[in-house]
């Protein structure tokens, strides 16, 4: 469960190193959303053709969205974490496997 303590963590850590605008901030944040949705289908059942293609979209979309700002996605199919994290180029991490910083969803 996301609470607003996280988004405002996440939201303060993408402006201070990536610089990040706040509407970039929210399009991730939704993307993250969806993504783990389709995460946490796929636990549970085969994902559709469509929903594949979703997350297909999804993917690409992150990787063009943070492409301007010199970080990388990184994804994850276990839904039970972050599936998520942002690999950002001054290394800084907030997961416990020291990955990126954690996406809420």
């Amino acid at each position: 469960m996301t609470t607003r303590k996280d988004l405002i963590e996440f939201a303060a850590l993408m402006g201070s190193e990536l610089q990040m605008r706040p509407h970039d901030i929210s399009a991730l944040l939704r993307k993250a959303a969806t993504y783990q949705r389709l995460q946490e289908k796929a636990c549970e059942r085969a994902l559709t053709a469509k929903e594949c293609q979703q997350e297909g979209r999804v993917e690409q979309a992150t990787k063009y969205l943070l492409q301007g700002y010199k970080a990388k996605p990184i994804f994850s199919g276990d839904p039970r974490g972050c599936t998520l994290k942002i690999s950002v180029p001054s290394g800084k991490t907030n997961d416990w496997g020291r990955e990126g910083i954690c996406v809420p969803a």
